[in-house]
């Protein structure tokens, strides 16, 4: 699976969760776009964390909030300008049940090693 495919995905599920569980509607995007930033920053400090050991990335303010800045504004223009949600909608709206549990499986299994990783080695480094 590409890469982009698999964040559009998360990207997809998180928008459909604020729209069902908490009925945000309209701002549903804009929240999953923030939430899938912090995701990924939170993925790419734990990969950091994997090859070059401990770094403090949320020590530092700034470097956390302009790595997530970074990933908003890539998000927001990839989609908001480029990729649709109702484009995703409409390819994974009627996806068949079982296909869709094992790919939300996938997606908590990508969060969870992610969280894991980013406190491994920070514990590692102690």
């Amino acid at each position: 699976m590409n890469i982009l495919v698999f964040f559009d995905y998360i990207f997809y599920r998180i928008a459909m969760i604020f729209d069902k569980w908490f009925d945000y509607g309209a701002s549903k995007e804009g929240n999953a776009v923030i939430s899938l930033s912090l995701l990924q920053f939170i993925s790419l400090v734990s990969l950091i964390n994997l090859i070059f050991g401990k770094l403090d990335f949320f020590g530092n303010i700034f470097i956390f909030i302009s790595g997530v800045i970074i990933f908003i504004v890539l998000n927001y223009i990839r989609y908001f300008k480029i990729v649709s949600f109702d484009s995703l909608d409409e390819k994974w709206s009627n996806e068949k049940r079982y296909i869709k549990i094992i790919k939300v499986i996938v997606v908590l299994i990508y969060v969870a090693f992610s969280i894991y990783f980013l406190g491994y080695k920070a514990e590692q480094g102690s």
